[in-house]
């Protein structure tokens, strides 16, 4: 069941965290950026998060690969912002738009921000 929907249990008070991967296609380490990701979150806030992948160059596609990764992982509330964003700005923009929680944070997949 994703945030919002009928029967969530957001009204328990705790908040829940939408994360912003800002994403560049060239990327080798995007699957393992986003399972440690989702390791922290859910320690934080238990099964309350999303990670919302943005791609930050539409070159060549992440969708296939973040497909796979969602099969493996059925269970993790992972969604993709397709599309060309012009830069950085309008990338987060979308993701903002797209979260699903009130906290959002934004880091990077390349790990710089470990």
């Amino acid at each position: 069941m994703y945030p919002g929907e009928e029967g969530d249990v957001q009204r328990d008070g705790r908040p829940g965290i939408s994360a912003v991967l800002l994403a560049y296609a060239d990327r080798n380490d995007l699957e393992n950026s986003v399972l440690d990701l989702a390791a922290v979150l859910d320690g934080l806030v238990y099964e309350k998060f999303e990670i919302i992948v943005v791609e930050l160059l539409s070159e060549s596609p992440l969708t296939e690969r973040l497909a796979g990764l969602q099969v493996r992982h059925p269970d993790l509330p992972l969604r993709f912002l397709e599309g060309a964003h012009a830069g950085e700005a309008a990338s987060l923009a979308a993701a903002f738009e797209a979260a699903r929680y009130d906290l959002i944070f934004v880091t990077t997949a390349d790990g710089q921000f470990d």
